[in-house]
């Protein structure tokens, strides 16, 4: 179970904060099913207003298809469209939780900045496209990169 300061995060959440040697995720089924558990359990968290947790819970779950990343054009059709359908909503609500947290810090406004450009990269839809762009745009907004922000905001008009 992941802790975060002293605090336990997701009690429902079985799994290690990192991939580790208990369980076989270099299997993309087993991947794949532990980031859906996860992302339940995160899910959950931010609708119940924990963003900070959630985030935590996003990042663990983005970290788990790292773990298939190596190969990803590799993985069958079946596996790879699961794949990016776990991952798209992942990046973007991660990006969501670490902007919503209590304590806005640069740290959460570059989470939310390296997940939505790691979102734009993969083929999306013209609305998660938007909502990158938006979220990515506020990030650099709150990092005071004004001008950054301003292009984000363009490039969200023209989606």
């Amino acid at each position: 179970m992941l802790l975060l300061a002293n605090k336990r995060v997701g009690a429902e959440d079985l799994y290690e904060g990192y991939p580790g040697d208990d369980r076989d995720v270099q299997d993309p089924q087993v991947a794949l099913k532990v980031t859906q558990d996860v992302r339940e359990v995160e899910i959950k968290l931010f609708k119940e207003g924990n963003a900070e947790e959630a985030l935590q819970k996003y990042l663990q779950s983005v970290h788990y298809l790292d773990v298939l990343s190596v190969t990803p054009d590799g993985l069958g059709p079946e596996l790879k469209a699961s794949f990016n359908t776990l991952l798209t909503p992942l990046l973007l609500n991660s990006a969501l939780a670490a902007l919503h947290a209590q304590l806005p810090s640069a740290s959460n406004a570059h989470v939310a900045v390296d997940s939505t450009t790691h979102a734009l990269k993969i083929q999306l839809s013209n609305a998660d496209k938007a909502k990158a762009l938006y979220r990515r745009g506020l990030a650099h907004s709150s990092l005071e990169e004004d001008e950054t922000a301003r292009d984000e905001s363009r490039g969200f008009r023209r989606s």
